[in-house]
């Protein structure tokens, strides 16, 4: 089930075994069709708008529910280069970092959401812990 799973879209732990990430409203898993659905409507509405940073961010956040991490990484840089002040593509863009262990690119996309949204707690938290991975304890802090 979706026990202990973390968010994909803020890495908030599921202790209630819920369906939806109680702090950002995610789904936890969808059912791998309606994900396929939801790709290929964002495939089409960047067909359609090709300039529309959140279709890329969207389309990405679907990629990397589904562990597709380099398809994910490839929409977060597009969203970022049409909108370089879209927080929330830097912030998932780190996880997906954090997840292939590159933990310089991670600390530096968690640095530019805190720069952008300094209250934005999910990328203190994985800045700590890309710190901590890296065996930098005292910046882990």
């Amino acid at each position: 089930m979706f026990f202990k799973k973390n968010c994909p879209n803020c890495g908030n732990k599921n202790p209630e075994d819920a369906p939806t990430c109680a702090r950002c409203g995610a789904p936890f898993e969808l059912r791998t069709a309606k994900i396929l659905e939801a790709i290929k409507d964002y495939d089409e509405a960047i067909r359609l708008n090709p300039q529309s940073a959140e279709a890329y961010y969207k389309r990405g956040f679907f990629y990397q529910s589904q562990d597709y991490v380099e398809r994910a990484i490839e929409d977060f840089d597009k969203a970022i280069r049409i909108d370089s002040q879209f927080t929330k593509a830097y912030g998932n863009r780190a996880y997906a970092y954090l997840n292939k262990k590159q933990y310089d690119l991670a600390i530096a996309d968690c640095t530019k959401a805190i720069n952008l949204d300094p209250n934005d707690a999910v990328a203190c938290l994985n800045r700590g812990v890309a710190h901590k991975l890296q065996d930098d304890k005292a910046k882990a802090t």
